[in-house]
């Protein structure tokens, strides 16, 4: 990337020496047209000099519009221009008196200053300009973030350019919702009963500003233009000013971020040698506000010398590098794994003054109880009370408990009465029949103002999305169609956002790796293909739309097919509710002895000292010999061998299967072992159902036939493939207990085991189907190699008394065990939060079951980015799920074969609900409840 910023860089050098030149020609203070300077310099353009803006501020470069008759008195034209006001002599460093931030009213009396004359000396005043612009441009543009310039010098420019007040939509998002109507693919499918129009809400604007260092307040000034704090934002930032920890809970592009890096901004300014830590769940969110927080400190000539850093993994410190940085964007998995137990960051924890915790809401259950180790681990390392935590989080109903429990600590102020603008926002339910999703989607592409994201449920919906828009979108817009999920690799994820920054991009289509706060500009219209399985993530995908203010627009698009969507189209006054299940963590004690374990690795636990350590870990009634091992010439106690040489390494904080198993890759080849790429790297949890012989894989919107797959060395070897149809694979999974790791036991007696189990699939063969109908035209027998990967499950083995009476009454053995898994499985989705029909599953058997037994298991990709109290609480409320499930197959009206409400499951069953019998699932559920074997009916 260097040549893009050598080029960014020689034509600031062209800018800056002809529009000195015309200011000092003119001799006058009147502003600049920005046409009047491409027209002269033609390798300039506005967005160039928005990116100037960016980098040197709008105090010594400011952009906006006006009419040229205010620019040039002899002008008669009334039409607005883009002009620019340049004065360089705001680069100088003198000291200058500060300013807090104003009011409106005050800023209004405020005059734009005088341009300096520049008639007197302008090569000094040129060399001047040109040396400010590469020092903050240095500043901006560290090494080691070179490879995402792209992105930064895109996003300055997105920023920093004024929006034109004559560019109005071609319609108001009431009448493209109006025009949707009138579709001829319209036939009623808008839910009225679960639509509507949440009005606008207009800014509440702080009277009072915390008493920040006016260096600080200049820095935001100049960064984001802001020049006045909201209520939640000014009274969350006294707080921190105060000594206390802090929860941010507001909505979607609230402004949260500002919470914490202008308080960043002001400590680095009193303390330089102050540390700091952010936390963010994923690593894309880290990147983002990378750039953020960087712009921001590079306004503050003090903290030219102060370094921003992302330790995530992908981006680690170099060896070499003496320093450590003074800000550090991080994720738990890094801080838990490479930060916390290695000697080179010892001397970091006691400066340690601050810790962000954002997207709060994502560290529950088993990961909640992770984090909050690990968080307990840095506090013990820093043992330092000055420690101050400040979080963020848009959808939890109890943010300030949570962070009480994740961070340990008793005194949190909560800051939720949000005062940030928002425009009115449409919320739409549309009852979707098969390509709804991308007929939507291409007419919005219709209207050249509004950009749109499209949120899909997987990774696999996302594909073939994206390439339906793209046929039925005009061939101009297909280019400017992408699609955004996991398994890209970082460099197309980090492409894909800056296309989208810079506009290149008007409609993305992702999956929930775009549904955590990365900033991608001002979003109009959000599409959801299929009704998320909770409040948080559907309000989190469609608090996207409307970023910036305006109008927006929110399509949830329920499918056909899915049994959970028709629920909701069935009772649709619940689907936009603002109701959030509160955070929750999990208890388990291996997970605490495993991170005292860690601790002790990190430094040695001393009894007295770390008595509120092993409280914390919740295991003060337990012996430490049972867990650590004793030092008799420290007198202290160590980490044990067996977790030695790096005990994080075999703690993992997210899954424990997919520490352990190395990932598929997916080659692509073009004819020569030389051009061949590693496509894509995927987890052997979805090559299991995703790479299959003869199959179609699909990859940003393309499609490639998979020639071969390999086991043994864990490669797919694919080739370009265009073609207009998809592939779904037909094949036999074999589900099997692995390991026990606990049981419940119904109050019938019966025993409910859960543990880890491997699955595995046998392919036979794949369906051909139109991208455009979903039709299938065409059926493959083709076998494949057998795949195997660990999931987590439960499993209830049936007596022989049972399967002999199931028998006696003339019912299928087979038949029925599917059929009473149907029945489970739709129960749990009722019963169990988190279980749904996306990641858990049922051992479809027709005429293969060898054993009689009744299997759940989490689908493999669901379970390598879970936890596993998802298969525990399916286990411990399977009294509940077997009642719940007895009495909708008792009490379903359906004809005897059975319906989706009581033991069908489709389209999920690999069986295609074959081998279905209701009267023996019946007498399954009823032996569940009682062990009573009674007649089926």
């Amino acid at each position: 990337m260097a040549s893009l910023v050598d080029s960014f860089r020689r034509r600031f050098r062209a800018f800056a020496t002809a529009s000195v030149f015309i200011t000092a020609k003119n001799n006058s203070d009147q502003p600049t047209r920005v046409k009047t300077l491409t027209d002269s310099v033609p390798l300039l353009t506005a967005d160039d000099v928005a990116g100037f803006s960016g980098v040197l501020g709008p105090r010594v470069l400011k952009l906006f519009w006006d009419t040229p008759a205010a620019v040039d008195p002899e002008s008669m034209d009334s039409e607005r221009c883009l002009c620019f006001l340049l004065q360089p002599t705001a680069t100088d460093q003198a000291p200058r008196k500060h300013r807090q931030l104003q009011t409106p009213q005050q800023q209004k009396r405020r005059s734009i200053s005088k341009a300096s004359s520049l008639t007197v000396g302008l090569a000094p005043v040129i060399t001047a300009l040109i040396h400010t612009f590469d020092s903050r441009l240095d500043q901006l543009l560290l090494p080691e973030a070179r490879d995402g310039a792209s992105a930064v010098l895109a996003e300055l420019a997105r920023k920093h350019m004024p929006a034109d007040p004559t560019a109005h939509a071609e319609a108001s998002v009431a009448g493209v919702v109006e025009s949707l109507q009138q579709q001829a693919f319209y036939h009623g499918q808008i839910v009225a009963a679960g639509s509507r129009v949440e009005p606008a809400a207009a800014a509440q604007y702080a009277q009072a500003v915390p008493a920040l260092s006016p260096l600080a307040w200049d820095a935001l000034r100049d960064a984001r233009g802001i020049a006045q704090l909201f209520t939640h934002q000014a009274q969350a930032i006294a707080w921190i000013q105060q000594g206390h920890d802090v929860v941010a809970s507001t909505g979607t592009a609230s402004g949260k971020s500002v919470i914490y890096q202008l308080p960043i901004t002001d400590l680095l300014i009193r303390d330089p040698e102050a540390r700091v830590v952010c936390l963010y769940p994923t690593k894309a969110l880290a990147q983002d506000q990378l750039r953020a927080l960087r712009e921001l400190l590079a306004r503050v000539p003090q903290l030219a010398g102060v370094r921003v850093a992302v330790v995530d993994g992908d981006t680690p410190l170099s060896a070499h590098e003496e320093a450590l940085p003074a800000v550090v964007l991080t994720n738990p998995d890094a801080l838990h794994a490479a930060m916390l137990p290695h000697p080179r960051w010892r001397g970091f924890w006691p400066r340690l003054r601050l810790v962000v915790v954002d997207e709060l809401h994502v560290y529950q259950a088993a990961l909640g109880q992770h984090v909050r180790l690990v968080l307990a681990r840095l506090q013990r390392l820093a043992r330092s009370p000055a420690v101050q935590f400040v979080a963020c989080s848009a959808t939890t109903s109890n943010p300030r408990e949570h962070l009480q429990r994740l961070t340990g600590r008793a005194h949190v102020r909560a800051a939720g009465a949000d005062g940030s603008p928002r425009g009115p926002r449409h919320l739409l339910l549309w009852d979707g029949r098969a390509g709804d999703t991308a007929r939507i989607s291409a007419h919005l592409l219709q209207y050249p103002q509004m950009r749109c994201v499209v949120f899909c449920q997987t990774r696999r919906a996302c594909e073939l999305v994206v390439r339906e828009i793209r046929d039925r979108g005009s061939p101009d817009l297909q280019s400017r169609v992408l699609s955004y999920r996991g398994g890209y690799s970082a460099e197309e994820r980090r492409a894909i956002e800056a296309a989208l920054f810079a506009g290149r991009t008007r409609l993305v289509v992702a999956t929930s790796a775009l549904e955590l706060g990365i900033d991608v500009g001002a979003i109009d219209a959000v599409v959801v293909h299929g009704v998320p399985r909770s409040p948080t993530n559907l309000w989190q995908q469609i608090g996207r739309a409307g970023r910036r203010s305006q109008p927006a627009l929110a399509v949830v698009v329920a499918q056909a097919s899915a049994p959970l969507d028709r629920h909701a189209v069935a009772n649709p006054q619940a689907v936009f509710t603002r109701c959030f299940a509160p955070a929750s963590i999990a208890a388990d004690p291996a997970v605490a002895a495993a991170h005292l374990q860690c601790a002790a690795f990190e430094m040695p636990v001393d009894h007295v000292a770390d008595a509120a350590f092993v409280e914390a870990c919740g295991l003060a009634g337990r012996p430490l010999a049972d867990v650590l091992a004793w030092d008799a010439a420290t007198q202290r106690w160590v980490c044990p061998m067996a977790m030695k040489p790096w005990p994080a390494a075999k703690v993992p904080l997210r899954s424990p299967h997919s520490a352990r198993e190395d990932p598929w890759l997916v080659i692509l080849s073009t004819g020569s072992a030389r051009s061949s790429k590693v496509l894509e790297e995927m987890e052997p949890a979805r090559a299991v159902f995703t790479l299959y012989e003869g199959g179609v894989f699909l990859h940003q919107g393309l499609t490639y036939s998979i020639e071969l797959v390999d086991p043994e060395s864990r490669t797919a070897l694919v080739v370009s493939a265009d073609v207009s149809w998809h592939t779904t694979q037909l094949y036999h999974t074999n589900v099997l207990p692995a390991a026990a790791h606990g049981s419940y036991v119904l109050s019938s007696g019966v025993r409910v085991v859960y543990g880890s189990a491997e699955v595995a699939a046998v392919g036979t063969g794949y369906r051909l189907i139109d991208s455009r109908s979903g039709k299938a035209i065409d059926t493959v027998s083709r076998p494949s190699p057998r795949i195997s990967t660990i999931s987590r499950g439960l499993w209830i083995d049936l007596p022989a008394s049972l399967t002999a009476a199931l028998a006696q009454s003339g019912c299928s053995v087979d038949a029925s065990i599917h059929a009473a898994q149907h029945a489970l499985l739709l129960a749990a989705t009722h019963c169990v939060r988190d279980c749904t029909l996306a990641t858990m599953s049922i051992d479809c058997k027709s005429g293969r079951s060898v054993h009689p037994r009744l299997m759940m298991y989490e689908l493999p990709h669901a379970s390598a980015a879970s936890d596993a109290d998802t298969v525990k609480r399916v286990a411990t409320k399977m009294h509940d799920i077997t009642s719940e499930a007895e009495r909708r197959v008792s009490a379903c009206t359906c004809a005897s074969a059975g319906c989706i409400d009581c033991v069908y499951w489709s389209p999920g069953c690999r069986e295609q609900n074959r081998c279905i019998d209701r009267s023996g699932a019946l007498m399954i559920l009823r032996w569940l409840a009682t062990t009573e074997l009674a007649e089926g009916t």
